[in-house]
């Protein structure tokens, strides 16, 4: 067994470009290294930037609302979640 405890991260996000897209949730969970027990978890959803305008001058694709039906994700839902900062 390793000595090392691990961290696996999930990322939701809001269109399909892997490289321009938004993130609307993270996710992380850190497991021991030995036993692989859980030592704790993470969640939290994302604000995105809900203006396509505004998101296209920032460099990202605006939200697909394919991409938010797929993981379960709504924009009221995500207007309530705190900001990337």
């Amino acid at each position: 067994m390793a000595n090392r405890d691990y961290i696996i991260f999930d990322f939701e996000t809001g269109s399909r470009n892997p490289y321009k897209t938004q993130p609307t949730q993270i996710a992380a969970i850190a497991l021991d290294g030995r036993s692989l027990t859980v030592k704790g978890q993470f969640n939290s959803e994302i604000k995105p930037i809900f203006e396509d305008e505004l998101a296209v001058s920032a460099g990202l694709d605006p939200l697909d609302d394919e991409a938010l039906k797929i993981t379960g994700k709504t924009r009221d839902k995500l207007a309530e979640a705190p900001s990337l900062k």
